[in-house]
C-alpha cells in the first residue's frame, strides 16, 4: 500500500495531497466531505452548545404494549416487512478486541451470532466497518446460523482523524481513518442499495451488537406501528453508573440528549437511560437529515486524536418519537468489558425464545 504524499501547510493541503485510494474511501457518497470537515475544525467544536433541557415525566412515556400488538407485529415479519439491523462496527476499544466476535462462555456462541439466533427469520442486515467486512464475512460463513433471508453485510463511512490541533493524523506515513459513528445507518443503508433492494421492508428493528437482551420483539414492533410516530425508541430506568442518552424534553420537544452536552447532574436525575434500540420506518431511513457532527477526542494506543461523529439518536429529534418503557431485566444488558460477558453468560443461561 503506498504512503500518502509529504503533507504541506495547512489542514487543505494534507488533504488534497491524501493518495486517491484513501479519498475514494472517504469521499462516498453520503459521508463527510473535506468541505465539511475544514468547516467543522474552523468552528473547534461541531456541536458547542448544550442542551437547555426539563426533565420527563413518567406520564410523558408509554409502557402499555399489547396483545394486539403482538399479534400486529407477528403478521408484519410473517409478511417479511420488518428487518432486523445490528450494529456490529466497533472496534472494543475498552473490550480489547471487536465485540462482535466475542463468544459468550458457556453459550459458546458469539455476540453476533447470538443475534443473528434472535433474528429468527427476519432479514438480517450487520453494519460493520470497512476495515472489518471481510472478518464479519468469515465469520458468520462458520456459524451454524443463518442471516435468514435477504441477509446482508453492508459498511459504514470512514473519515479522517486529526490531532488535536486540527491536522492530519498519519501512522506511517497513511492517513489514520476511522467509522464516523451509528448515525451512519440510514445513509449507509441508502448507499449500498439495501433499502431499495428490499422494497417490502417497511420497518427496522436497530440494536447494538453487544445489547444481548436487544431482540425484534413482535410486541414493541406492534406498538410502534400503533404509535403512528416514525421511531420508537426503548428506553429502560436510568440506574446509577450509566452512560449515554436520556430522554429529556428539548425546546417543548421529547427526544434522546446526548449526556455530553448535558448540563451537570441533569443525566444522573433523568428517569430513563437510552438503550439505543429502535424501531424506525424505513422510508424515514432515507430522509436527508441534516446531521449534527459531535468532535471527540479519542486515546488510540499512545495517541490522542480528534474525531467528528454523528449519532442514530439524532432521528428523534427529526421525527414525531415514540418513547417506550421496557423491562430493564428483559431488554437491556449491554457487554461493555470481559467481565460483563460473564453476567450475560450467567442471564442467557435460563432465556428463553418467544
Amino acid at each position: 500500500m503506498k504512503k500518502s504524499k509529504k503533507s504541506t501547510g495547512s489542514l487543505k493541503a494534507e488533504l488534497d495531497s491524501v493518495y486517491p485510494l484513501f479519498q475514494q474511501r472517504v469521499h462516498r457518497k453520503g459521508g463527510m466531505l473535506d468541505e465539511e470537515l475544514m468547516s467543522l475544525t474552523s468552528r473547534m467544536d461541531a456541536d458547542p452548545a448544550l442542551y437547555h433541557p426539563e426533565q420527563v415525566t413518567a406520564e410523558q412515556v408509554n409502557n402499555d404494549v399489547t396483545a394486539l400488538d403482538d399479534l400486529l407485529g407477528e403478521s408484519l415479519i410473517k409478511e417479511g416487512k420488518v428487518a432486523f439491523l445490528v450494529m456490529a462496527g466497533g472496534a472494543g476499544s475498552r473490550f480489547g478486541a471487536p465485540k462482535a466476535f466475542a463468544r459468550i462462555p458457556g453459550i459458546d456462541l458469539s455476540l453476533l451470532g447470538w443475534k443473528l439466533l434472535q433474528c429468527g427469520n427476519m432479514p438480517a442486515w450487520v453494519m460493520t466497518s470497512p476495515g472489518q467486512t471481510q472478518e464479519v464475512q468469515r465469520h458468520i460463513s462458520t456459524l451454524a446460523v443463518p442471516m435468514g433471508m435477504n441477509g446482508v453485510i453492508f459498511e459504514q463511512f470512514e473519515g479522517y482523524r486529526l490531532t488535536p490541533d486540527n491536522r492530519l493524523s498519519v501512522v506511517d506515513g497513511i492517513p489514520d481513518l476511522y467509522p464516523l459513528g451509528h448515525g451512519d445507518v440510514g445513509p449507509a443503508l441508502v448507499e449500498a442499495g439495501v433499502l431499495a433492494d428490499n422494497p417490502d421492508v417497511k420497518h427496522v428493528v436497530i440494536c447494538n451488537v453487544d445489547n444481548v437482551m436487544a431482540s425484534p420483539h413482535p410486541g414493541v414492533i406492534g406498538r410502534h406501528v400503533r404509535s403512528r410516530c416514525k421511531v420508537t425508541c426503548e428506553v429502560v430506568d436510568r440506574m446509577k453508573g450509566d452512560r449515554g442518552g436520556v430522554v429529556a424534553c428539548v425546546d417543548g420537544k421529547l427526544q434522546i440528549a446526548e449526556d455530553f452536552r448535558l448540563p451537570d447532574g441533569f443525566a444522573d436525575a433523568a428517569l430513563y437511560h437510552n438503550t439505543n434500540t429502535m424501531v424506525i420506518d424505513a422510508d424515514m431511513l432515507q430522509w436527508p437529515v441534516s446531521w449534527r457532527w459531535h468532535r471527540v477526542r479519542k486515546t488510540v494506543g499512545t495517541r490522542i486524536v480528534v474525531q467528528y461523529e454523528r449519532l442514530l439518536q439524532q432521528y428523534t429529534e427529526e421525527a414525531a418519537t415514540n418513547f417506550l418503557h421496557v423491562p430493564r431485566d428483559a431488554r437491556y444488558l449491554g457487554v461493555k468489558t470481559p467481565e460483563d460477558m460473564s453476567h450475560a453468560a450467567e442471564v442467557l443461561a435460563t432465556y428463553r425464545f418467544k
